[in-house]
């Protein structure tokens, strides 16, 4: 137990470095953090929004963010924290975007049958069926899920991602797991 607390610390401590090394104008610094983080953030991005290509897109702008705003980081949270919580606000701003989009005029009817066929297909696919019911959480409670489940961060670290308590993010993962199973067992049974 203590030794991942001192790794964790470990990895604070790295990151506060390369960031104070950035800021006096190692570039190299930058290019460890972006090494070092840009695949967890796609896969945190790909997991709130669903789409790989999109996904790709979002995390470059969340580089970039950081880029642009590393020098006003004061350290009042971990780099981690501060980076993630720049990722989920690009991923709800997209998905509202989005959401925005599909309230346009309906597709063409030989369109929607298309697209209709390429769904029933993907979502014979149990990981897809797993993905869609995630999705269908509430916003809050779907984070407190990715974050702890595929990111595998503490409540604590949650908490401070999602501006909340430890105790709130407990209770938004633990909805979060019986809405899951609720919406598994429709699905597993509705076939």
């Amino acid at each position: 137990m203590v030794s991942i607390k001192m790794e964790k610390e470990n990895v604070v401590n790295d990151d506060l470095q390369l960031v104070e090394q950035f800021k006096r104008g190692a570039q190299s610094a930058f290019n460890e953090l972006v090494i070092k983080y840009k695949s967890r953030i796609y896969y945190l991005v790909l997991r709130i929004i669903g789409d790989s290509d999109e996904a790709a897109d979002i995390a470059q702008s969340t580089f970039i963010k950081v880029y642009r705003n590393l020098h006003s980081f004061r350290g009042r949270s971990s780099f981690k924290t501060w980076l993630y919580r720049i990722a989920i606000n690009l991923s709800k701003n997209y998905l509202r975007e989005k959401v925005r989009q599909e309230r346009l005029p309906p597709l063409p009817e030989a369109e929607r049958e298309i697209e209709g066929k390429l769904e029933e297909m993907i979502a014979r696919e149990r990981g897809q069926m797993l993905r869609e019911a995630i999705s269908q959480l509430p916003e809050r409670q779907r984070l407190a899920l990715i974050l702890r489940i595929y990111e595998e961060l503490p409540y604590k670290e949650i908490a401070r991602i999602m501006g909340g308590s430890t105790g709130l993010a407990k209770v938004n993962y633990f909805y979060a797991i019986n809405n899951l199973r609720k919406k598994w067992k429709k699905l597993n049974f509705g076939q």
